[in-house]
């Protein structure tokens, strides 16, 4: 987490937040971003469809998630996922 904060600062990606938590309950008020993008993590986590619930939950309407797994049960290999507004 250090190292990515630090990487973000010296490319000067000041708008942008890194955060470590639970997918199922994220620490964020409703419809708070654009986006969101989890990279290798769907593949970890216990309840798919809470954690994407609470994602959609944050993104604003019309945002976007941005999910990328390798794992091929969930979708191709190294593929993106986008939660369209109409899941909303």
């Amino acid at each position: 987490m250090q190292l990515a904060r630090r990487n973000l600062l010296r490319d000067q990606l000041l708008n942008t937040v890194i955060v470590q938590g639970s997918a199922e309950s994220l620490a964020f008020s409703a419809d708070s971003f654009d986006v969101v993008i989890i990279a290798d993590v769907i593949e970890h986590v216990r309840d798919i469809n809470a954690a994407l619930t609470e994602i959609a939950r944050v993104l604003r309407p019309g945002g976007l998630l941005i999910c990328v797994t390798p794992h091929a049960g969930i979708q191709k290999a190294w593929s993106f996922v986008i939660l369209s507004p109409e899941l909303r």
